[in-house]
């Protein structure tokens, strides 16, 4: 999942780093068109979240992966 975001926003975007959080990879990425806009994507494998689908089991049974995302917003330095 991973390689598919990657390719996905590569050509989109200031720089491709992710971050690998116990299993979980996320990163915020600056927008080429607006660097001030960032965006957010997370993706990690959903069996590793039993406990997170366990009101909806059949997301476990049909997903490999889920894949959060945060809309681009403007990023003020402090």
């Amino acid at each position: 999942m991973l390689g598919i975001l990657s390719d996905l926003i590569e050509p989109h975007v200031v720089e491709l780093r992710w971050a690998d959080d116990y299993g979980q990879y996320h990163g915020g990425f600056r927008v080429k068109s607006d660097p001030r806009m960032v965006l957010g994507l997370s993706t990690s494998l959903v069996k590793m979240k039993t406990d997170t689908f366990k009101d909806a089991p059949e997301i476990l049974k049909t997903y490999q992966s889920d894949v959060l995302y945060t809309p681009p917003s403007v990023w003020e330095e402090p």
